[in-house]
């Protein structure tokens, strides 16, 4: 597995034998919006050089502080198409039902496609599932 990026607020490794792209969110909270937005574009400047079409992709927000904001739903928003296209699939992780209907309602908004998922492993089998059927001839 290759680390990608490490900051304060984001982890993003690749692993080339499953290839999975995960995308962690940590505790910090963002300090600023301008903090925010450089977080996102440093993402997808970091993601654009993967070549998304051979890679699922599981962004994993269990760790991240609750916002839902405006100013912040908004800001992600923005990003979603830059940080979700490409990819064979992607998934989203999260702690609690409460979760999966906050980062639902944001995906649907933005148009990004994912499955989100309260269990690890079923979001491991799910990318992995699409990962093999990407193999077949």
């Amino acid at each position: 597995m290759r680390e990608l990026l490490r900051t304060t607020q984001s982890l993003v490794t690749l692993d080339e034998e499953t290839r999975v792209l995960r995308r962690m969110r940590t505790a910090s909270p963002f300090t600023s919006p301008e903090q925010l937005e450089a977080e996102y574009d440093e993402l997808v400047r970091v993601m654009d050089q993967v070549d998304r079409a051979r890679y699922v992709q599981l962004i994993d927000v269990r760790s991240a502080p609750p916002r839902n904001d405006p100013q912040f739903e908004a800001t992600v928003a923005r990003h979603h198409e830059a940080l979700y296209r490409g990819f064979l699939v992607n998934a989203v992780l999260v702690h609690s039902a409460v979760g999966k209907l906050h980062v639902t309602r944001m995906l649907e908004g933005s148009g990004a496609k994912a499955r989100v998922f309260s269990d690890e492993g079923e979001a491991l089998a799910y990318l992995a599932e699409v990962v093999e059927g990407s193999r077949r001839p």
